[in-house]
């Protein structure tokens, strides 16, 4: 043993000789390596109830900052013994709390044989005010895809009612795509600021607002759901043809999702296809449509979700499929729809690329394990929403024409800052 401990001892100034010499190149690749954690973990960008929480972040940054400062100076050294030390800080984890007297529902544990109550919503649930006593929280459509012009786009589109019995002023209007570099996050707000009228026929729900030129059309159906809206330069045109219902908690409604508070709804995934003509000039698109039915009683969802975080609620498709994955806390829940069937996986992991950027998803499922990549170029920062592509596998076949949405919800309230830049130490002029 005496021997052993000696020998280590002695190895280490061998080691130590043996490692090359800081220089302001070695310092620069640590920095951007270093900051792309901190931005990761700041930005609570990762499953922080699997993960943890971190808590020298804080720390970490003082020091980032520190040997951004030395870099400038020239000091290399110093700059490097900073990052060293913002790196041990962003390697330690501790377990982050459950909510005190949350039992957590878990779908993803239940046995295969509990079906629950998963079904296709019909037209009385699509127009209900309040499922299984929980008030409707809003009515959400959303797109992500691609159009003929090569250029990507992305949509959203919702009816509020925030849990109170009745629908509230603003119909909120969005389009969006890459190849606006002279908008906000390549994104044009057209919100209608009005209370919408409802309409209901025997197999439809119809939304409809007028705002000085703008106008939009909701139409609601069991099979599929459109949107037509028109001001004096733009006409916009959605259909998403809806095949299946996500229910959250395998249909076993209310659930308590979030603490405190009484969940019930579902989502339809699934492929849609639109036109977007700005200035009389057409692009006809195609991707990933949603179509959200969401109701909530008791606590409030945004402001629970806001104290405690880590809400990944995922929305994808692909020619080979479409689904649901979502966490919000330690809840855990997901569905797919492959080939026809209605799949449930047993598992599944959140992997962090860059921050606000990318990630990957792997899952465990009947029909083969799934690996998902997916990459946001657009987003509105004040409501946590992303669009963009997804690449990946199933089944080690790969996934084609694949686009995806997220929501990602962090701690402590709203990050209006877009997507990351990276910000790695850079030497002053």
């Amino acid at each position: 043993m005496t021997l052993s401990v000696l020998a280590l001892v002695w190895a280490f100034p061998m080691i130590s000789r043996t490692q090359p010499a800081v220089t302001k190149d070695s310092v620069l690749a640590k920095s951007k390596a270093v900051q792309a954690k901190y931005d990761i973990i700041n930005a609570q960008w990762y499953d922080m109830y699997i993960a943890g929480k971190v808590p020298g972040a804080a720390d970490a940054a003082g020091f980032i900052d520190a040997a951004r400062k030395a870099v400038s100076a020239g000091d290399y050294a110093t700059a490097d013994d900073q990052l060293r030390r913002a790196d041990a800080k962003l390697s330690v984890y501790e377990p982050a709390a459950i909510p005190p007297g949350w039992m957590v529902p878990n779908p993803l544990s239940y046995d295969s044989s509990i079906k629950g109550n998963i079904h296709k919503a019909d037209i009385e649930e699509l127009k209900k005010i309040e499922l299984y006593g929980a008030p409707r929280y809003n009515t959400w459509f959303q797109f992500s895809g691609k159009g003929d012009d090569g250029n990507l786009y992305g949509m959203y589109a919702c009816v509020n009612h925030h849990s109170t019995g009745h629908v509230q002023k603003r119909v909120m209007f969005a389009i969006s795509s890459n190849a606006w570099k002279d908008k906000p996050n390549q994104l044009e707000v057209l919100d209608l600021m009005v209370i919408p009228d409802r309409k209901e026929t025997k197999d439809a729900l119809i939304w409809e607002a007028r705002d000085g030129d703008k106008y939009l059309k909701w139409t609601i159906k069991k099979e599929f759901t459109t949107i037509d809206y028109k001001d004096k330069n733009k006409e916009i045109s959605f259909t998403l043809k809806t095949d299946y219902s996500f229910w959250y908690n395998r249909g076993m409604q209310p659930v308590e999702l979030l603490p405190g508070g009484q969940t019930a709804g579902f989502e339809q995934p699934g492929k849609a296809v639109g036109t977007i003509t700005i200035d009389k000039k057409p692009v006809q698109v195609s991707g990933h449509g949603e179509f959200e039915n969401y109701f909530v009683k008791g606590a409030g969802y945004r402001e629970v979700l806001l104290k405690y975080g880590n809400e990944w609620w995922i929305a994808l498709t692909a020619d080979q499929l479409s689904g649901m994955i979502f966490t919000g806390i330690a809840y855990r829940d997901a569905g797919f729809y492959i080939n026809g069937e209605y799949v449930i996986p047993s598992e599944f992991t959140i992997t962090p690329i860059e921050a606000k950027k990318s990630y990957t998803i792997t899952a465990k499922t009947s029909a083969g394990d799934l690996v998902l990549n997916f990459n946001f170029w657009g987003n509105n920062p004040l409501l946590y929403e992303y669009w963009g592509t997804m690449e990946g596998t199933l089944a080690g076949k790969p996934l084609t024409n694949g686009f995806a949405w997220i929501e990602h919800v962090p701690s402590g309230g709203i990050d209006a800052t877009g997507p990351t830049a990276r910000k790695s130490v850079q030497p002053s002029n």
